[in-house]
């Protein structure tokens, strides 16, 4: 045994003699802490989805490719990953639930060398303007940052497509030990037909983790709510409605002089309370700010009541429709049973050319779907349907944006974006 395998092996076996849990083993000892994945607030590329891989089987998703150019063996300890090398579906070892996988990718050999391992995207054809990419990524090593590299490709999927017809768009060198979220901008592609790779370079380390990998068509400038804090009051409480918003588009947004930004909320319908954000702030893509807003609520019985909170921006927004949560809140020993069951539908293909399938939560009786052009004129109206599944024949539509909305069911708005090609 060399000295350096035999000096891991004694680190590990004092940490977990020391320490008394019994973690996934890693090269230094000290892998990256553990994390549900599920419990974290994501922020990905906002937008209308052209492909959302999060991984729901232990299997490489159809369309992905990988290619292992190096060919060499893992290392014996990591064994989530072997008996093979290169890009693989797993079970998430940082996942305490064990219900999570994701794409790994080894780096830590039999015989030291560098990795050289290829997970392509299917091809993702006419891509859009304005469309981002964003994933997830982690070393699986404290002590070990992986390092790796983001190619695009106009021609194929093979590293040689890469190599001879594509190009490098982005390098990350150290890959940090917690679930990190990048994006990227893939403006200067936009309206060719291309594939996308994640390329492991890492030298005698460890291991790479990827997922939650997204592409999406991204507004210029979509200010959005991301959430609001769970109340907790009696009758004749103060309440402070307070939240969280996000820059879900492309350009960073600055509260100022010329644009401000207000915070709206009202309860069944009634008084609107208007909160005016301080001005002069700066918010980038992707980043979030919390509010507290100024004015209270006192509830002044035990019931259910019906929340709206709102944001307007002054300067515009180019996708409205996330500016709005809509939420029954039980007060005192107003119990669930007195709120409005919560409502949610589907709809595929998106983007669609043909024929758009909706499929609500459950049947239903009564409800309607109404179709929208981007500048608000009604193009489709269903009539009443009683059920749970319905299609729209959109052969004959012109290609652009429409938006959908589910009509009849209580609970706020229903509407979701529709891309036809």
């Amino acid at each position: 045994m060399s000295f350096r395998i035999f000096l891991f092996t004694l680190i590990n076996i004092l940490f977990f003699s020391l320490s008394g849990i019994g973690q996934n083993f890693s090269r230094s000892g000290y892998p990256a802490p553990k994390e549900d994945l599920r419990t974290l607030r994501t922020f990905p590329c906002g937008g209308i989805t052209i492909l959302d891989e999060s991984l729901e089987a232990d299997s490489l998703p159809q369309g992905w490719t990988v290619s292992d150019l190096d060919g060499n063996s893992p290392q014996g300890n990591l064994t989530f990953l072997l008996p093979t090398g290169g890009w693989q579906v797993s079970k998430d070892p940082k996942d305490t639930t064990n219900g999570n996988f994701v794409f790994a990718s080894p780096s830590w050999y039999t015989t030291p060398d560098t990795s050289d391992d290829w997970l392509v995207t299917p091809e993702i054809t006419n891509l859009p303007a304005r469309t981002c990419l964003s994933w997830y990524a982690y070393s699986a090593d404290q002590f070990f940052g992986e390092d790796y590299e983001i190619w695009v490709s106009t021609s194929g999927n093979s590293p040689a497509d890469f190599f001879k017809n594509g190009v490098r768009i982005d390098s990350i060198g150290n890959e940090g030990i917690e679930f990190t979220f990048r994006t990227l901008s893939l403006e200067n592609f936009a309206g060719r037909d291309i594939y996308l790779a994640f390329r492991h370079i890492s030298v005698d380390k460890y291991a790479l983790v990827l997922d939650q990998i997204r592409i999406a068509q991204v507004e210029e400038i979509d200010l959005a709510l991301l959430a609001i804090d769970e109340i907790r009051a009696k009758p004749n409480e103060d309440v402070n409605i307070s939240g969280a918003f996000i820059n879900r588009g492309l350009d960073t947004i600055r509260i100022d002089t010329n644009n401000f930004l207000n915070i709206f909320y009202s309860i069944d319908n009634q008084d609107t309370n208007r909160y005016a954000f301080p001005r002069n702030f700066s918010l980038p893509p992707n980043d979030t700010l919390n509010f507290v807003h100024d004015s209270l609520w006192i509830p002044e019985e035990n019931r259910a009541y019906r929340i709206e909170v709102w944001l307007e921006q002054v300067n515009g927004d180019t996708n409205p429709e996330n500016d709005t949560i809509g939420f029954w809140q039980g007060i005192g020993t107003a119990t669930s049973n007195e709120i409005p069951e919560k409502f949610s539908f589907k709809v595929y293909p998106n983007p669609v050319k043909d024929l758009l399938q909706i499929e609500l939560d459950k049947a239903r009786p009564s409800w309607e779907a109404v179709l929208f052009d981007a500048t608000g004129k009604e193009v489709f109206r269903s009539g009443k349907e009683n059920g749970r599944f319905f299609e729209i024949d959109l052969t004959n539509m012109m290609g652009g944006l429409y938006f959908l909305r589910i009509e009849g069911i209580e609970g706020g708005k229903h509407v979701q974006k529709i891309l036809v090609e």
